[in-house]
């Protein structure tokens, strides 16, 4: 063969290469090429997706827990100042302590509520700070009891970290009168006094 039909040929297979390499390119590769970028733009998508919806789920759950939180303190707030003076709930509470503590309750007697105004009220500012501020109400207790100095003692200890809030505005103690003999002996009574106390507890008026 001429050195010339060689290189004719040679050249004719070169197009040929370029034409099947040619169309494989635009026939095959280039739309596998599209699909592929078009799943990776969907899958891009996808994330961004996902992720927008696990920020709202966080969200969620943040106002989820923030409004568990407010129900908690709203019952905690309840059960220290009741809405109005549930009166037979304080007195329920002062002789389960009085009794939880050894101290015999002889004699108790209530006084009428007194409602306290809050104090942006009562200096004549905004409605607005008015109403945010509910006024107050307090309840006080006068009672006698009977018990030892270390009962009086735990029993003050008790009222003071009790659950609803109880001050003691007042008390006063003095030696018990000795208990008359009985068929089984008397009964120590050098460390039993009389308690005079007052306590005040509060809520809220609805």
């Amino acid at each position: 063969m001429k050195q010339s039909s060689k290189r004719f040929t040679s050249m004719l297979i070169a197009l040929l290469f370029l034409a099947a390499a040619l169309f494989v390119f635009f026939d095959l590769v280039q739309p596998t090429y599209g699909v592929l970028q078009e799943k990776k733009g969907t899958e891009a998508s996808t994330q961004i997706l996902l992720a927008n919806e696990q920020k709202m789920i966080g969200q969620a759950k943040n106002l989820i827990s923030e409004y568990q939180n407010a129900s908690q303190a709203q019952s905690d707030l309840a059960l220290a100042m009741p809405s109005g003076p549930s009166v037979a709930n304080a007195l329920a509470q002062v002789y389960g302590i009085a009794a939880a503590n050894n101290v015999s309750v002889q004699s108790i007697a209530v006084a009428p509520p007194a409602v306290q105004l809050p104090a942006a009220a009562a200096g004549g500012t905004t409605a607005s700070s008015s109403r945010v501020t509910k006024p107050m109400g307090s309840l006080s207790i006068q009672f006698a009891a009977v018990g030892s100095y270390e009962s009086l003692k735990s029993f003050l200890a008790a009222l003071e970290t009790n659950l609803r809030i109880f001050d003691v505005a007042a008390f006063s103690l003095q030696p018990s009168a000795p208990a008359a003999p009985t068929a089984k002996g008397a009964g120590n009574t050098q460390d039993l006094f009389t308690y005079n106390i007052t306590v005040v507890t509060y809520y809220q008026i609805p």
